[in-house]
């Protein structure tokens, strides 16, 4: 059942995987893939980029599409890496059955293959599908780890935990939460640390660290050749933390809430998680005539639940109470949203047995699944990149998809073979992948002197103290981002070929 739920996620996020233009972020990733591709080292970035984990896990998904060099690359091929990792994720409740129960991890998997924002985001080149995935994976694999003490599985947590940090510096609020959630679940007794006694427990600490060390030394020196990387590593920490004072992102502390409580669902959604996280902190007491069974919780799964209520309350209070904001952030709040939605459906089915009571409940969730399905195809399918699209944060417009075309028709009248381009603007992401079929493509900042050139690319403010250089051309307007705007500057004469 959970395979097909996530085939069915799979299906819905690659649908028309590359009609949405791609954002500057999405550019720049593709842009650092391209680089690795063509047989370069990955270098990390530690003032406005991230961990390697996207790129590693991108190579062979773009090598089996084909691609060679940053010139073959495709929105559709770069964009199946985080569809794959949305899919993986909804397949990972399988594994938490056992841990949280049957029904709550089905309706856990089933909104988050549908719901809006998770769908969004799995269809966007950026690392937070990744990170969702590995966070979901790292929490599996400690669960397990604990309950049984195994080296295997405390392994296995070291490595998603590496693979955390080698998507997102942002890992460590991540880490925070769930050991401040875990004092609450450990006074309650849920780990039995009797049963564990000084070399087990040796032993599956030795094997998380050493998991932990062998995947980011692989990731972050990329196998050896940058060793270099940990000055960038230890740099990383201020500029993280200057950039968690806002620069240019800050928003308000009710933004998330705000940005979750949109559309038809998102009230409904929110209002169910909240009363399933209630319902964790409610004593189960299962009816004399209900035997113990998947369907109804038993004592560690409402451990668990708590655990997992706590975790999500922490985190949203994390990135709530942080002044930089961006909405692909709250990707990582609907772990715990699906799984307290799926608390509630689970707690009421357990204590209401009843024909009646359990028609109302599906009855109910269908409900839901429609309003979710409903606001994925508004904002997922039917306007991705519009402006009013909570989602579509500083995206990239449909206007500018005919940039490349229309130099490409000035180019065959022209009769140029391989034209010369300067594109002199202050950012002029994404413009870097637009225009890479184009081998003779320069970028200069405003001010500096490009040349000569074929064609020009400005923005408004670059193009006045270009005068010198623009005389005898003429310019189009495209759209770069809302309320952003570029000039494709071209010879005059080919306008009267048009007109």
């Amino acid at each position: 059942m959970f395979g097909l739920l996530a085939a069915l996620a799979l299906a819905i996020r690659v649908s028309g995987l590359g009609q949405c233009p791609m954002h500057t972020d999405e550019s720049v990733n593709a842009y650092i893939l391209g680089g690795v591709l063509g047989g370069g080292v990955f270098h990390y970035d530690s003032h406005d980029r991230h961990g390697p984990a996207l790129v590693a896990a991108s190579l062979p998904i773009v090598w089996l599409e084909g691609s060679r060099r940053y010139d073959d690359l495709s929105e559709r091929g770069v964009r199946l890496v985080p569809a794959l990792a949305g899919a993986c994720t909804v397949f990972l409740w399988v594994f938490a059955v056992e841990w949280l129960g049957w029904c709550s991890c089905m309706v856990a998997a089933l909104i988050f293959a549908v719901a809006p924002l998770p769908v969004y985001y799995n269809r966007c080149y950026i690392h937070e599908s990744l990170f969702v995935a590995f966070t979901f994976a790292a929490a599996l694999a400690t669960s397990v780890a604990l309950r049984r003490g195994s080296p295997f599985w405390a392994g296995a947590s070291g490595a998603c935990v590496a693979l955390m940090i080698a998507c997102k510096e942002t890992a460590p609020l991540h880490w925070l939460a769930a050991m401040l959630a875990f004092g609450p679940a450990l006074f309650q007794g849920e780990m039995k640390w009797r049963r564990w006694c000084l070399r087990p427990l040796a032993w599956a600490g030795i094997s998380f660290l050493t998991a932990f060390l062998a995947v980011f030394w692989l990731l972050f020196t990329w196998g050896g050749r940058n060793p270099g990387v940990f000055h960038d590593l230890i740099q990383a920490v201020p500029h993280m933390t200057a950039r968690a004072g806002g620069q240019g992102h800050a928003k308000g502390s009710f933004y998330y809430a705000c940005l979750l409580a949109k559309d038809l669902s998102g009230i409904p959604i929110l209002a169910l998680a909240l009363a399933g996280a209630v319902l964790c902190f409610i004593p189960s007491r299962p009816s004399p005539s209900i035997k113990a069974s998947a369907d109804h919780p038993i004592p560690d799964q409402s451990r668990a639940w708590r655990w997992c209520a706590l975790y999500g309350f922490i985190l949203f209070l994390f990135y709530s109470l942080i002044p930089y904001k961006t909405p692909w952030l709250a990707l990582n709040f609907w772990l715990p949203i699906s799984l307290m939605v799926g608390v509630f459906f689970q707690w009421i089915w357990a204590r209401w047995p009843g024909r009646w009571h359990r028609s109302v409940a599906l009855a109910g969730l269908l409900g839901l699944i429609l309003a979710l399905w409903h606001d994925t195809w508004e904002r997922d399918f039917a306007g991705p990149a519009d402006p009013s699209n909570p989602y579509a944060y500083a995206h990239t417009v449909d206007d500018l998809l005919g940039l490349a075309p229309r130099i490409e028709t000035l180019q065959e009248e022209l009769h140029l073979k391989d034209p010369k381009i300067a594109v002199v603007a202050a950012d002029p992401w994404p413009l870097p992948w637009y225009l890479r079929h184009f081998k003779k493509t320069g970028y200069w900042q405003p001010g500096a002197d490009p040349g000569s050139a074929d064609f020009y690319v400005t923005s408004p403010e670059a193009a006045s103290s270009m005068t010198h250089l623009l005389a005898g051309y003429q310019a189009e307007f495209f759209g770069l981002r809302p309320d952003v705007l570029i000039l494709l500057w071209e010879p005059e004469k080919t306008r009267g070929r048009n007109d």
